[in-house]
């Protein structure tokens, strides 16, 4: 009995000397001097300096900053201010085609209210569809459409002192102003 007592002994001892405490705290090899990084290592939470034997010291959270959104990968990245890390936050989706209004269009994020690529419309010239009498100007970057009622003008001019015009029978605009050329009478 008293040889397994002493074995017993003998294996608490030598444990005791072993490497340290993963935690850093003293109780550990006495004859072990911690060696801490420079430099921070972190996982999703906190940060930390660490010790080749796995033991940490300074164990804090993270201290993000306001996210910043990154146009290449669409994300929101946060990055902390201690140690570097970076948080990304929500991660966007973007819909493949372009989503429009009367004004401009952008691409869409499919699960959130986020517009990105906004830009407004590049109308192309004008042309008249003869079945609507319409003018039609497409976007050159999405299906956007713009229509306009072709105006007919009436053969009656108007006039002031700068210059003379026809006028829309059906919305009354004036067409193009055409200066007064007066010639020898």
């Amino acid at each position: 009995m008293k040889k397994i007592f002493a074995i017993i002994l003998i294996l608490c001892v030598l444990v005791a000397f072993v490497g340290c405490n993963p935690d850093g705290s003293v109780g550990g090899n006495p004859f072990h001097d911690h060696k801490y990084t420079t430099t921070y290592k972190s996982d999703s939470i906190d940060h930390w300096f660490e010790c080749s034997c796995g033991a940490r010291k300074n164990v804090m959270e993270h201290t993000f900053g306001e996210p910043v959104y990154n146009t290449d990968t669409h994300e929101y990245i946060s990055t902390c201010s201690v140690c570097n890390a970076r948080a990304y936050l929500n991660s966007h989706k973007l819909d493949v085609e372009y989503t429009y209004d009367d004004v401009g269009h952008w691409k869409a994020c499919d699960g959130c209210d986020l517009k990105v690529y906004y830009a407004e419309h590049t109308l192309s010239e004008p042309i008249l569809d003869p079945e609507t009498n319409q003018f039609v100007r497409s976007c050159m970057n999405c299906p956007y459409e713009a229509h306009t009622v072709a105006h007919v003008f009436g053969s009656e001019y108007h006039m002031d002192e700068f210059g003379h015009w026809r006028e829309c029978i059906e919305c009354g605009e004036p067409g193009q102003v055409y200066a007064h050329t007066f010639g020898d009478r």
